[in-house]
């Protein structure tokens, strides 16, 4: 990808490129000519070097901006572009607002993904022919469900991951004002006040907070992490599945690692407070256990002591998880059997 985005980058500069406004139906850019032939020039060349054997690509998004001319090539039905779509897990408000964007899922030659609710909604409106699409569940499952087994902690300590998110995930806003207006800034903010003052009054709880990046921190956050609470740690590089094993509670929100959190048969706490349980909000909220809820940062804070003094997991709350986990991950145990046979190209 680095190097696509050089490429693109050289060609098609900030005063070539020409941001359309309106992102619902037309490309986000407008391509420089120059860039697009000599992208494809390598392309086909990369084709001919095989000779007469078959040549495949493979992309895991049906609109990056730097792929354009693959998908042009493919269009002109010049090569086979597989897409193996990633992005298989999103709230309902953003499925009513991405089907605008559908209009080069045809180009693909086949597709992969994760589940039968991203399927329906590429048939439905990229109007692809259902036999096109495999479903073939999440691939990353895997290293989840080998994370069960708490490693041995040494410390004795309780440990608790809060994986931080962005402030409007899973909302689409399109102006600076809509972000102001619509977040979840009390919800990210409140859990690390509740982390915060746990950590402070017991050394036994050693916490770690994960996010993707340092920039997503949230003022509040970088306050808290600027106290340097010995038990209380802040991570924003490398991945955040390595995370899973060794902690006995997991904190998420809105994110794919809420349902490897469950393979991972980890206690989950879902923070939906009370001023977002209404009908604006519950769009926006991927579908979870009501169990698993916290609706406030007093019921997270009590939820939390609990755990920390009864220190299990309840097997029979796998029942409960299993609905949500197939909804997102689809059938994630033949997900290797299954990816296999979508790259058996033919």
């Amino acid at each position: 990808r680095r190097i696509l985005s050089f490429i693109f980058n050289w060609f098609n500069n900030k005063e070539k490129i020409i941001k359309n406004k309106n992102n619902s139906i037309k490309d986000t850019f407008v391509y420089d000519d120059k860039y697009l032939i000599f992208f494809q020039n390598i392309i086909l060349k990369i084709v001919k070097l095989f000779k007469n054997k078959k040549v495949y690509f493979i992309t895991f998004n049906y609109d990056y901006s730097t792929e354009k001319p693959i998908r042009l090539l493919s269009k002109e039905k010049k090569i086979k572009l597989l897409l193996w779509y990633k992005e298989s897990i999103y709230t309902q408000e953003q499925l009513n607002y991405y089907h605008h964007q559908l209009q080069e899922i045809k180009n693909f030659h086949k597709i992969a993904v994760y589940n039968n609710l991203m399927k329906n909604y590429f048939i439905k409106w990229g109007r692809i022919n259902k036999n096109k699409i495999n479903v073939i569940g999440m691939p990353r499952s895997f290293f989840s469900r080998n994370n069960v087994t708490k490693q041995n902690n040494k410390n004795n300590k309780f440990n608790i991951l809060f994986y931080y998110f962005e402030r409007d995930r899973g909302i689409i806003n399109k102006t600076k004002k809509d972000k102001q207006l619509n977040n979840w800034d009390e919800i990210r903010d409140g859990v690390l006040d509740s982390l915060y003052k746990l950590a402070k009054n017991n050394s036994k709880l050693n916490i770690s907070v994960k996010s993707k990046a340092y920039d997503l921190f949230s003022n509040f956050a970088k306050r808290v992490m600027d106290r340097n609470i010995e038990n209380l740690n802040f991570y924003y590089e490398g991945s955040g599945h390595d995370f899973l094993k060794s902690n006995d509670i997991v904190i998420s929100f809105n994110s794919t690692t809420t349902y490897e959190a469950m393979l991972a048969e980890k206690n989950i706490l879902i923070p939906i407070f009370k001023k977002y349980n209404n009908i604006k909000y519950n769009k926006r909220i991927l579908s979870v256990p009501k169990a698993i809820v916290v609706k406030s940062q007093k019921e997270l804070e009590t939820k939390i002591q609990y755990y920390f003094k009864y220190n299990k997991f309840n097997k029979r709350r796998l029942n409960i998880y299993h609905k949500y986990i197939v909804k997102y991950f689809g059938d994630y145990r033949k997900t290797q059997k299954l990816a296999k046979k979508f790259l058996e190209i033919n």
